[in-house]
């Protein structure tokens, strides 16, 4: 252990060994084979969403069974990830994914990515992004809980989002929100933006997403700055709820 520590003091001390070293974390796990990852390259035959999209684009010929794919057809774009979600949960998540996109039937692989290699990719991923810097806020207020949460659905939010175990009344069919497009049906559940993001980048990102990622498909909502904060109060503070208890079959 001390001598892991000390090799990744090392390269640290180094930006371009670290650099070199987050690089060949990233292609060790292969992470580009399904993601868009910033520096590293992998052509779109060898790419496991690339196949899928060919597979799906393919033209039919009318003579025997066409090829048919449903997943994997389109994975989060890592370019500015960064910029984002917090270190230490990028860090964490790498070693033990969840789900954080509840409609997706794809899951990120449990990789045996270690702690050391997890700070590497990250660090690698931040450099390639570069820095971003948000303006400061006040930290979130509870009594903005309750007009956050009528913001919220001012706002038309969940008709994406799910917030944790929060019923909305609003309850599209997976085919409806794919309709509405890869945002829709990809949306992540907010119950863990306070475990994602700051609350300063999480406020600016409501504001305006492509500010922070300018290949996010979030739609700009177009909310004043007090709504903004309003639903950034309410994501950060509101109880989200416990999973329902699984029901005991009757006999």
């Amino acid at each position: 252990m001390r001598w892991t520590l000390l090799v990744l003091a090392s390269l640290l001390a180094s930006p371009a060994a670290a650099q070199s070293a987050g690089r060949e974390a990233v292609e060790r796990y292969g992470c580009a084979t399904c993601h868009t990852v910033p520096g590293v390259r992998v052509s779109r035959r060898q790419s496991c969403v690339g196949c899928h999209e060919r597979v799906v684009g393919a033209r039919r010929s009318g003579l025997g069974r066409a090829p048919r794919v449903q997943h994997y057809l389109h994975v989060p774009d890592l370019r500015h990830v960064t910029r984002r979600l917090r270190e230490d949960y990028l860090v964490s998540y790498l070693q033990n994914p969840h789900d954080a996109r509840p409609r997706m039937e794809e899951t990120m692989p449990r990789l045996p990515v270690t702690e050391d290699d997890a700070r590497l990719i990250t660090r690698y991923l931040r450099a390639q992004a570069g820095e971003l810097e948000v303006p400061a806020s006040p930290a979130p207020d509870p009594g903005n809980v309750d007009p956050g949460r009528a913001a919220f659905e001012r706002a038309g939010c969940m008709t994406c989002h799910e917030l944790g175990n929060l019923d909305f009344g609003v309850h599209l069919p997976p085919v409806a929100l794919r309709r509405i497009g890869d945002a829709a049906f990809e949306a992540p559940n907010l119950r863990f933006v306070r475990d994602r993001m700051t609350p300063d980048v999480a406020l600016a990102w409501i504001r305006n997403p492509r500010a922070i990622d300018p290949n996010t498909e979030m739609p700009h909502p177009q909310l004043s700055d007090r709504d903004a904060r309003l639903i950034r109060d309410f994501l950060f503070l509101v109880d989200p709820g416990r999973p329902a208890a699984a029901r005991r079959p009757t006999l």
